[in-house]
């Protein structure tokens, strides 16, 4: 059987691109909490709790290691990775977006590893799995830049409302490319309960459960789908979704970091979260971003 599991990563920052990813694991059968023992011992875990700003270095060497076995070929910069990742939804690398502001996000180069992950580690986490009948299928990611959030919040009305069009388009794009239906898990988006009212691209739905603690759903052509609380603790798919997807935003933040600290070397690199670093960052960079001409929609949310 084929389980989903997708997360997002970046929702509540200033700056830097929201990331949601899903990955495909292939297992007998699943057992939450068998399989969540499994991926604790081998540090996949929630990437709030092993992957946050400054160590990556484990996140890291998981998912080179991943891709290069999905891929048969070690991502060597930023841009390969984003290609491994992104381009089978059709995204661009670079996308098209402001002559101007084009260079803060994609002009500076980011070569892999760039933490400190070591891809033979990955191997061996990835080797344990498989003797745990645990396969890794696929991962792909959806990267949505701080003016493109600004534009689909505006257009949908809400963060949470894009967070979770992203996780239709994944899970349906993991589908089209599997030979069954699947299993899939997701992190509970905002305080939605009731999924339908908000579903942009899922369709022929049947409700199998719903609660405050979990909603699921069986979808015609797709699977049961279920959006729980604490599904990156919970679920071995998200966990690792989430680690995956965390890498990926951290990685577009060092690129950009590295492009402004290029021009300024009084500057200190920033996670893009809401803190008092980020804070300085934006304004330390103010005058600068208008020399630059940077549009201010394209660097901060």
């Amino acid at each position: 059987m084929f389980l989903v599991g997708a997360d997002e990563n970046g929702l509540g920052p200033v700056l830097g691109p929201l990331v949601a990813t899903a990955v495909v694991l292939e297992v007998e059968s699943y057992s939450a909490s068998k399989y969540r023992a499994v991926g604790k011992k081998l540090g996949i875990d929630d990437s709030k709790a092993n992957s946050g700003f400054g160590k990556m270095a484990h996140a890291e060497g998981i998912t080179l290691a991943a891709l290069e076995r999905l891929h048969g070929q070690r991502p060597e910069h930023i841009d390969q990775l984003l290609t491994f990742v992104t381009w089978r939804h059709g995204a661009e690398t670079p996308p098209p977006c402001p002559r101007e502001s084009w260079p803060q996000c994609w002009s500076t180069s980011v070569e892999l590893p760039a933490f400190g992950g070591t891809i033979d580690d990955g191997h061996r986490v990835l080797d344990r799995l498989e003797k745990a009948a645990i396969r890794i299928c696929d991962i792909r990611s959806a990267v949505v830049c701080a003016s493109l959030i600004n534009s689909e919040v505006k257009r949908l009305g809400s963060r949470l409302r894009l967070d979770l069009s992203l996780f239709e388009r994944l899970l349906l794009e993991t589908r089209a490319v599997l030979p069954s239906d699947v299993e899939a898990f997701c992190g509970k988006v905002g305080g939605i309960d009731y999924y339908p009212n908000y579903f942009r691209h899922l369709i022929g739905y049947t409700v199998e459960a719903q609660t405050r603690a979990s909603s699921t759903y069986r979808i015609a052509g797709l699977g049961r789908v279920t959006f729980e609380i604490d599904a990156d603790a919970t679920h071995l798919p998200v966990s690792f979704a989430s680690m995956v997807g965390k890498y990926v935003r951290e990685l577009q933040m060092e690129r950009q970091n590295r492009y402004y600290l290029r021009y300024d070397s009084s500057l200190k690199k920033v996670s893009g979260y809401r803190d008092k670093h980020t804070r300085k960052f934006i304004a330390s960079t103010r005058e600068l971003r208008q020399k630059l001409a940077i549009r201010d929609q394209c660097f901060e949310r």
